[in-house]
């Protein structure tokens, strides 16, 4: 026998990438493990409600895309009529038959008309960002659930564990020591 320092070929240094408490840690420091193998899983509970949160308000931004979408069609038809109108008017007014008061009337109910129908394009497309930032969220939470469930990168054995089940763990950088929650090193070589 003789002293020395046995270097791992591979080393890896194994964070939270959410912020959770410990619900599973499986394997004790000098255990054995396999890539693809569970290490630790992280309650997941709040995560959950707030991709059901997102999930509901994608389905009410939907609701609100299909009504704004609904409404437009009977505003485009309101503004055509009120266009038309405007156009008789105007050619009973050139003719004499109307006073110019019908004429002007007609016209601005045509107008107004218009700028509401432009202003509900507008709420459909500001709807539309809407639904898809909700989407954008909801993959976002669905991201964050599947990183509670935490596997082994590689094969190897735990050489340090600075967790126990029921600790809070909390998203860190790899070169805060304080935040690696184990070290997986390969020593097969």
């Amino acid at each position: 026998s003789a002293p020395g320092i046995v270097e791992p070929v591979q080393k890896v240094a194994i964070s939270a990438e959410v912020s959770a408490s410990i619900m599973e840690l499986p394997p004790r420091a000098g255990a054995r493990v396999r890539a693809g193998e569970l290490i630790m899983r992280l309650d997941d509970r709040d995560l959950k409600a707030a991709l059901q949160s997102a999930e509901a308000r994608r389905a009410g931004e939907r609701y609100r895309l299909e009504a704004a979408r609904s409404r437009i069609v009977g505003s485009q038809i309101n503004l055509e009529n009120a266009r038309a109108i405007a156009q008789r008017q105007e050619s009973l007014y050139r003719a004499g038959d109307v006073s110019r008061q019908s004429f002007a009337d007609a016209a601005t109910r045509a107008q107004d008309l218009e700028a509401q129908f432009l202003a509900q394009k507008n709420t459909i497309v500001q709807l539309e960002k809407s639904l898809a930032a909700a989407e954008a969220q909801i993959e976002q939470q669905r991201e964050a659930l599947r990183r509670t469930v935490v596997v082994a990168a590689i094969d190897g054995i735990i050489t340090q564990l600075n967790a126990e089940v029921g600790e809070l763990v909390v998203v860190g950088t790899m070169n805060n020591p304080g935040t690696k929650i184990m070290t997986i090193a390969d020593l097969s070589k």
